[in-house]
C-alpha cells in the first residue's frame, strides 16, 4: 500500500504520534495521519473521511449528508493563524465543537460533493471558504476507493505552507482532534535544496541535511525497495501520487544513501 507524503508530511497507518482520532457508533478506525512542526507562519491541520457513517449515497441514489463531529482541544498558545480543512468525497455536515476558548481563524471545506460545517460556538470560526475544485482537493490518506490526498497538500502548502497535522479515515462520525499550540517550528529557510538530474536518476549520497524543500525530478513511480527505504529509514519522503514530477526530501543524513533507483 502506498501512503501519500508531501513536504515533511509522510502519513503512516495507525501511528503513534496523532492529532486526530476518529470512530464510527464508538468504535475506533483505522487511521492515516502525519503530524509535522516546519510551518512557521500558519498552523493547518486537516481531517479526512471518505463518508460519514450515517449519510445516504451509492449509485443511482440520491445522496444525503451524514453527520461527523469534530471535538477540537488546544493546549499552548501560538501567534500563528489556525487554519482547519474539512474534506471528503461524500457529502458531510460537519459539526464542530471547540472545548477551550480558541479562535479559528479559517475553516476550509473541501470534497467531492458539497459538504457544510456548523460550530457549537458562534465566536469559535472567522471565516468558512469552500475550495471549488472537487476533482483535487479531497482525501483521506490512502486514497483506495478514491480520493486526491496528494494533490490537497500540494495544494494546501502552496497556499500556507507544510500542513502541521493531517489524519484521515474512511469512515468517521466523531472526531477528536488534539492541537499542541507552540511558538516556535523546525525550519531552516538556509537550508541547500538538491537538484535532480534530468535523465531522472537520485544520487543523494552526500547530501546534508535538508529541511521541508522541494526538488524536481522526472519521477513516475517509486519500486517497492526505495519507498520501503523512505518510510523506514525516515530520511526521505516523496509525493507518490499526482503530480508526479515534484519530490520532497526532508532530513537526509550525508552519511546515508537509498537504494540505487532510476525513474520508471
Amino acid at each position: 500500500m502506498v501512503f501519500t507524503a508531501t513536504g515533511s508530511c509522510l502519513i503512516k497507518q495507525d501511528s503513534a504520534s496523532i492529532v486526530g482520532t476518529p470512530t464510527t457508533d464508538g468504535d475506533s478506525e483505522t487511521t492515516y495521519s502525519c503530524v509535522a512542526s516546519d510551518n512557521c507562519n500558519y498552523e493547518v491541520h486537516v481531517i479526512g473521511n471518505y463518508e460519514s457513517s450515517n449519510g445516504r449515497h451509492g449509485f443511482f441514489t440520491e445522496r444525503v449528508a451524514g453527520d461527523t463531529n469534530v471535538i477540537v482541544s488546544v493546549s499552548g498558545e501560538s501567534p500563528r493563524p489556525l487554519i482547519l480543512v474539512l474534506t471528503s468525497y461524500e457529502p458531510v455536515r460537519w459539526r464542530l465543537s471547540v472545548t477551550s476558548a480558541v479562535i479559528i481563524d479559517r475553516v476550509i471545506l473541501s470534497g467531492y460533493y458539497a459538504s457544510t460545517v456548523t460550530s457549537s460556538s458562534s465566536n469559535a470560526i472567522r471565516q468558512t471558504e469552500t475550495l471549488r475544485d472537487p476533482d483535487n482537493h479531497y482525501g483521506y490518506g490512502t486514497d483506495r476507493g478514491g480520493g486526491r490526498t496528494a494533490e490537497l497538500l500540494l495544494y494546501l502548502q502552496q497556499r500556507f505552507g507544510p500542513v502541521s497535522s493531517f489524519s484521515g479515515s474512511y469512515r468517521a462520525d466523531r472526531w477528536e482532534l488534539n492541537i499542541h499550540r507552540t511558538s516556535g517550528c523546525s525550519f531552516n529557510s538556509n537550508c541547500p535544496v538538491p537538484s535532480a538530474p534530468e535523465n531522472g536518476a537520485v544520487n543523494v549520497t552526500g547530501v546534508q541535511p535538508i529541511v521541508a524543500r522541494y526538488f524536481t525530478s522526472q519521477f513516475r513511480h517509486l519500486n517497492f525497495e526505495f519507498f520501503q527505504w523512505l518510510v523506514e529509514e525516515s530520511m526521505f519522503s516523496a509525493v507518490s501520487d499526482k503530480p508526479p514530477d515534484y519530490h520532497q526530501a526532508v532530513n537526509l543524513p550525508s552519511a546515508h544513501s537509498p537504494p540505487s533507483y532510476s525513474s520508471q
